[in-house]
């Protein structure tokens, strides 16, 4: 009994804490170490649910499948490889048929080839666990279907640095085919008329802008567009300056135009030189643009002396607005917001 209460006791440890193991440094000799350089076999049939470890039930009746990875950290010499590399497995529990999977692989048929894979197609050596954390998905898929969709990111002329970038911010780039990519790179040049390479720069700076809900972009798209009558010209600034504006809800976008375009007077062309501003709260916006007011300092024309770029007035620390903008002490600032 004292024995189990202490391997329960690493295993819990173990898989509670994963973060302390993130500061392990992971270098390309360790990954040399841990997936040996022989290469990839092709991929064999994954075994069925019947192979999947099992739990006895207290009273040592029936066997019961498990849900959950942590009673088995202590027994699976892959998951501590995992879990080694920084590999945070704490949330898998959480997603549905995560911890089947995850127990269904073998380290060196399923997972080592596929982290040497990211590796060399550009995922750096420390976002791997953080990848493998977002998507462990990725090893249940093929290496050829992998290779090809590479294959097609570098015949659309992308950069090695592009496709580092793209894979390394969205996890689950990969996990499309190539005719989908092909059809969604497609879809954002005809609705912002991007050419080649103000599309691959979409695609480097947010690739997971190109592999969200399409609809939800184009939501976004009708509210600046048609609700708040932005141009075409503009809805490109704005999506090259800041393209994670268009994965905003269009309650979001509604209210920020609003208090922007309405409230302050802002013009479209001030809005889409500085799309960042549409990333912050409303309340944030107002704030800071009312104690502006108040100090006769809100003047947003580049044209103008004493002109306060939008990015200054919602960028800064409070600490920094105070001093460099409003001019003011921290003290008066916070004294002023307990009026709002």
């Amino acid at each position: 009994m004292k024995s189990a209460m202490m391997l329960a006791s690493v295993t819990l440890s173990l898989f509670i804490w994963p973060v302390s193991l993130k500061r392990i440094p992971v270098m390309i000799s360790h990954f040399q170490h841990v997936c040996p350089s022989a290469p990839p076999q092709s991929d064999p049939p994954a075994p069925s649910d019947d192979r999947l470890p099992v739990e006895r039930g207290r009273a040592g009746g029936a066997p019961v499948r498990t849900r959950g990875l942590a009673p088995f950290v202590a027994a699976s010499a892959d998951l501590r490889r995992l879990l080694a590399l920084g590999v945070d497995v704490s949330g898998w529990d959480r997603r549905p048929g995560i911890p089947q999977l995850v127990l269904r692989l073998q380290w060196e048929r399923d997972m080592a080839p596929r982290i040497r894979f990211l590796h060399d197609a550009g995922v750096p050596s420390d976002r791997l666990a953080a990848f493998i954390t977002r998507n462990p998905l990725i090893f249940k898929e093929r290496l050829d279907d992998l290779q090809v969709r590479v294959n097609y990111l570098e015949a659309k002329r992308f950069t090695r640095e592009q496709i580092s970038s793209v894979l390394s911010r969205d996890p689950f780039w990969l996990m499309f085919s190539t005719a989908r990519i092909d059809r969604r790179l497609g879809l954002y040049a005809g609705l912002f008329g991007l050419r080649a390479t103000e599309l691959r720069q979409l695609a480097a700076k947010c690739p997971d802008l190109i592999t969200s809900n399409v609809q939800h972009v184009k939501d976004s798209l009708f509210t600046i567009k048609e609700e708040f009558g932005f141009e075409r010209a503009e809805l490109k600034q704005i999506l090259l300056g800041k393209p994670k504006v268009f994965m905003l809800s269009r309650w979001a976008l509604q209210d920020r135009l609003q208090y922007l375009h309405n409230e302050m007077g802002l013009t479209h062309e001030l809005i889409a030189e500085s799309p960042n501003v549409l990333t912050y709260r409303s309340w944030r916006v107002r704030q800071r643009h009312l104690m502006l007011n108040m100090l006769r300092r809100d003047q947003y024309d580049r044209s103008r002396p004493g002109y306060v770029s939008l990015d200054r007035l919602v960028g800064t620390t409070d600490e920094e607005f105070c001093r460099d903008v409003a001019q003011v002490p921290v003290a008066s600032y916070n004294e002023f917001l307990k009026t709002l």
